[in-house]
């Protein structure tokens, strides 16, 4: 490296911490055993159709999430309705007896 404040002095270079190790070829190691690993791109049609299928199933998530909050406060709005009615029904008809007896 060289130093930008003192142009004229030589940069340092930087020895190797280790030696590397040659191996002659035909030469025995400790692990006679050879790994190959195979750094390959998956096929981008593979990656489209995952993609696809995941948007798919995203979509319909959210849209029975959808219907489902929709549906729970009609639901509930129903539900109130026949309660009210029966409330309303059981006194009219006791309002009707009543009115009756006199």
């Amino acid at each position: 490296m060289s130093d930008p404040h003192n142009p004229s002095r030589p940069p340092r270079v930087e020895r190797p911490r280790l030696e590397p190790e040659i191996i002659p070829p035909g030469a025995h190691t400790r692990d006679d055993r050879v790994y190959r690993v195979r750094m390959v791109n998956p096929p981008f049609g593979i990656v489209l159709i995952l993609a696809v299928v995941a948007l798919v199933s995203i979509a319909i998530i959210l849209l029975v999430l959808g219907a489902l909050l929709v549906w729970v406060p009609i639901i509930a709005f129903v539900v109130s309705l026949v309660l009210l009615g029966f409330y309303a029904r059981y006194y009219w008809f006791r309002a009707r007896n009543w009115m009756k007896r006199r």
